[in-house]
């Protein structure tokens, strides 16, 4: 019986690609971190395990690969007003892509002004839950990276705290998605 850490090792060209279906995880992509995970849920005690027998499910976090693109401008705005409005990267990223890792800048005349981001559908409030950046100093622009969770189409949700925000820039950096 062949444990997951022998499987992955093996030579990708010996392990038959056709008989991994949908929502099944092939094991020559794992991380040796995720190893003790499948050990934690016994996966390695089956007669004869096969890739095919690791589905996402099988796995208390389901294993993700972080894909790294060259820094793409996703919005480059002068927000009139303080709703909440969808931004759709479903152009930067895959269908598989449960986050999305970006920056944001934030530039405004006036100090304190903050930028906020959440997953598309959610009711999240402008608070410390959502916070993304905050500028300290008036007449210069700030920025912080963050990790967003997006819903199935890729959209996420932006916001800020006053309509005097003179400018808001979010570039997608890479994004995170299943494997299977």
């Amino acid at each position: 019986m062949a444990s997951p850490r022998e499987l992955a090792q093996k030579p990708k060209e010996l392990i038959d690609k056709t008989s991994i279906g949908s929502g099944e995880v092939d094991i020559t992509h794992l991380s040796p971190g995720l190893f003790g995970e499948i050990q934690l849920i016994k996966a390695h005690q089956h007669e004869g395990l096969t890739s095919k027998q690791l589905v996402k499910t099988s796995f208390k976090n389901p294993p993700l690969r972080f894909v790294m693109i060259t820094p793409t401008q996703a919005l480059s705005t002068d927000p009139g007003d303080t709703n909440w409005t969808d931004l759709d990267l479903s152009s930067y990223i895959t269908l598989r892509t449960r986050y999305v890792l970006c920056t944001m800048t934030i530039s405004s005349t006036t100090a304190g002004r903050v930028g906020y981001a959440r997953k598309n559908g959610t009711s999240l409030a402008q608070d410390d839950t959502t916070i993304v950046l905050r500028n300290p100093v008036a007449g210069q622009s700030h920025q912080h990276q963050f990790t967003i969770e997006v819903d199935a189409d890729g959209i996420m949700e932006w916001s800020v705290n006053n309509a005097d925000v003179t400018g808001l820039l979010i570039y997608v950096n890479g994004y995170y998605e299943d494997i299977s």
